[in-house]
């Protein structure tokens, strides 16, 4: 069809209205590029997954689409070396949480929809990746059983943030002549970084020699 037809039908118009209704980048994509069918048999195909589509919103249908959102930006930097952010796994995590509550859905109403259920009957819900961020992030930051390394790190960083906190609130110890403030001034040693003290006009943390 050339271009005068497509603006004569105003075809233009139509991708339009019907993006309206798109609720994914993707979707919305798909109806800029889509161009009139000419093969009896495609047509056909695509007017009886409109009247399956028809008769699940019928039955008061909520079709749970995924949304895509933050998706695109990940599927960008896939095998670019690109570190991914907390951010970015929780939106993979509502991706995968979304499509796995799409098939089971569809195959509830394949009697009804045969055809479109058979296109969500063959995506992947991939579990295990589902399980193995969940087990990482949680809350929008990455836990400190993520790995047994980041537990050890995570451990000993606590445990020094502890020992400042809790020596801050000591006596302070009169420090070597060699590092001594002026006089009648105190300075306190770190627990968890002995070459550093804290100076007593600013409370901040020097490095000891």
């Amino acid at each position: 069809m050339n271009t005068a037809a497509f603006k004569k039908l105003q075809y233009d118009k139509v991708q339009e209205e019907l993006e309206r209704f798109a609720l994914s980048y993707l979707g919305k994509k798909h109806i800029r590029d889509m161009v009139p069918l000419t093969q009896l048999k495609s047509v056909r195909q695509r007017l009886d997954e409109t009247a399956e589509g028809a008769v699940l919103l019928r039955t008061g249908a909520s079709v749970p689409i995924p949304s895509l959102e933050g998706i695109e930006p990940v599927f960008q930097l896939l095998g670019t070396g690109y570190v991914l952010t907390e951010r970015d796994f929780t939106h993979i995590i509502q991706f995968l949480r979304s499509c796995r509550q799409l098939i089971r859905y569809m195959a509830s109403k394949k009697e009804i929809a045969p055809t479109v259920s058979s296109y969500a009957a063959s995506m992947y819900e991939l579990a295990p990746l589902l399980s193995g961020i969940e087990q990482c992030i949680h809350g929008g930051r990455v836990v400190d059983g993520a790995s047994k390394e980041l537990a050890k790190i995570r451990k000993k960083n606590h445990r020094c943030r502890g020992s400042d906190q809790a020596q801050a609130g000591f006596p302070a110890q009169q420090a070597p002549d060699d590092h001594a403030g002026k006089p009648g001034q105190q300075t306190k040693r770190s627990l968890c970084a002995p070459d550093q003290e804290r100076t007593p006009q600013t409370g901040e943390w020097r490095r000891i020699g």
